[in-house]
């Protein structure tokens, strides 16, 4: 099973990218109650 972060890390599930280097991927999750959030995480494990 593949896991939720690695596959928009990974191009696989779209996402509202809003930056990408070489060892993170941060982007912006869907518009709840109490906001919107940015999220960054790793490239890799």
């Amino acid at each position: 099973m593949e896991r939720i972060f690695c596959a928009i890390a990974e191009g696989k599930i779209p996402s509202a990218k809003v930056y990408e280097g070489e060892h993170v991927f941060a982007f912006m999750t869907l518009p709840q109650q109490h906001g919107t959030y940015l999220v960054v995480i790793p490239k890799q494990h």
